[in-house]
């Protein structure tokens, strides 16, 4: 996954490693995804963006939302509602995977 694709976090192996900080989301902590293409998504960033309290924070995620919204207007046959099914990875049912081994 590039850096324009997803500025903030990488991929490495089968970990999620945020690009600053060198850290890994830990196997045990849900994530959520958003895509360009869902119609929602760039105004589900404005709204967040709102709600941060960290002015740079708030400034890149505005600009992620632009990002969003320009792509949208560029590839509006790509654009669609969401339609995530129950049999098609919609949730984990809360259920926490074994804890990984330290040794």
């Amino acid at each position: 996954m590039n850096s324009y694709q997803e500025p903030k976090y990488q991929t490495k192996g089968d970990q999620i490693i945020n690009r600053q900080s060198g850290d890994a989301i830990p196997e045990d902590e849900p994530i959520f995804i958003l895509r360009a293409r869902d119609r929602h998504a760039a105004g589900l960033l404005r709204l967040y963006a709102t709600l941060c309290q960290d002015p740079v924070h708030q400034d890149a995620v505005f600009v992620r939302a632009l990002q969003f919204h320009n792509w949208a207007l560029s590839h509006p046959d790509r654009v669609r509602e969401p339609n995530t099914s129950k049999d098609r990875g919609w949730t984990s049912q809360g259920i926490m995977p074994p804890p990984t081994s330290t040794k």
